[in-house]
């Protein structure tokens, strides 16, 4: 699934350095798709999508808060996002 990410969302991806590859699974799942961002677009695989699912299931705050900034946007089904439609009269 190729998605294309705004700045904001990139910045959040860039929120883990590097050298926190070896602290956790989220942390090195991060740096990992730091590695596969071209410029703004990433190919996300099914076992990305697992994780991200897996990972946004944390209690609000650190990790789902990073997920949901990045990738809320392109998975609302997911985070449980419903988009907004305005209706005029």
């Amino acid at each position: 699934m190729k998605i294309t990410l705004n700045h904001q969302e990139v910045c959040q991806i860039y929120r883990t350095k590097p050298e926190e590859r070896s602290r956790g699974g989220f942390q090195s799942f991060m740096v990992s798709l730091q590695g596969r961002l071209k410029h703004n677009e990433i190919d996300l695989t099914g076992d990305d999508l697992e994780k991200i699912e897996r990972y946004s299931q944390y209690d609000n705050g650190g990790y789902e808060g990073r997920l949901r900034k990045a990738f809320g946007r392109h998975l609302p089904h997911i985070f449980g996002v419903v988009k907004q439609t305005q209706e005029f009269f």
